[in-house]
C-alpha cells in the first residue's frame, strides 16, 4: 500500500474485485470510495445484482432469424425483400412468435454462411 492509501488491504471478492479493476478515470464516482463501499453500493443497486439459477427464464438467446439479420445489418423489410420472403414471416421468426420449419431453418443457415450467394439464387 502507498503511504497516502488509507484503505485496508483485504482479499477482493465478486463485485468489489471487478469494480477495483475498472479505471478510476472512467468512473470518477468510484475514485474516492473504499472497496467495501463500492461493494455495498453494487449490492444495493437492483440493476447490478448477479443472476441466480432461478433467473434463467429471464435470459434467452435471440432466434436464429434475428441473429442472422443483425449480422447482415438489415431491417426486417430489407431482409424479406433480399431473400424473397414474406415480411410477416420474417417478423414472426425474428420476434420468436413462430419457429421456421425445416426448410426455413435450412434457408436461414444457408443465409448465415453464404448471404450473397443465397440472395443471387433468390432472384
Amino acid at each position: 500500500m502507498n503511504e497516502g492509501d488509507t484503505r485496508k488491504k483485504h482479499s477482493r471478492s465478486g463485485t468489489a474485485a471487478r469494480a477495483a479493476k475498472l479505471p478510476k478515470r472512467r468512473f470518477p464516482r468510484l475514485a474516492g470510495l473504499s472497496d467495501a463501499e463500492i461493494e455495498k453500493r453494487a449490492k444495493a443497486d437492483p440493476d447490478a445484482r448477479p443472476s441466480r439459477p432461478n433467473d434463467d427464464h429471464k435470459w434467452h438467446r435471440p432466434p436464429l432469424a434475428h441473429r442472422v439479420r443483425m449480422k447482415l445489418r438489415l431491417t426486417q423489410a430489407q431482409f424479406a425483400e433480399r431473400y424473397n420472403l414474406p415480411i410477416g414471416t420474417v417478423r414472426d421468426w425474428d420476434q420468436g412468435r413462430t419457429e421456421p420449419d425445416a426448410a426455413g431453418m435450412a434457408l436461414l443457415k444457408a443465409i448465415a454462411k453464404f448471404p450473397d450467394e443465397v440472395a443471387k439464387a433468390q432472384t
